[in-house]
This record gives C-alpha cells, sequence and structure tokens, in this order.
C-alpha cells in the first residue's frame, strides 16, 4: 500500500495533505501563505508521521 504525500513544514513541525480536490488545494496554499519562508517539504506521512502533527 502505497503512503500518502503530505507538505511539511519542518520548522514548525506540522504538515497538511497534498491532492487535487478543490478544498485541499485551497487548504495547501493557506499552508504556503503561513509557511512562507519556512524549509517545506513534500515527504511521504510514514517518515515523519511520529515527529509532525497534522494542521487543520
Amino acid at each position: 500500500m502505497a503512503d500518502r504525500m503530505v507538505k511539511a513544514c519542518h520548522r514548525c513541525r506540522v504538515y497538511i495533505s497534498i491532492g487535487n480536490t478543490y478544498e485541499i488545494i485551497q487548504k495547501e496554499q493557506k499552508f504556503d501563505r503561513e509557511h512562507r519562508g519556512h524549509p517545506t517539504q513534500v515527504v511521504r506521512i510514514s517518515e515523519i508521521l511520529e515527529y509532525y502533527k497534522p494542521i487543520e
């Protein structure tokens, strides 16, 4: 089973799911605005699950 992909902010230690629905794209754009200038990266959720928390 493939892990889902998330965008993580390494400074704040939070992540958000990424996808192609309108609602998810809107949340991702808000995440990008709030974490502008922070180091972010698209990763598999299994890589960061125990260290980062979801943002909602």
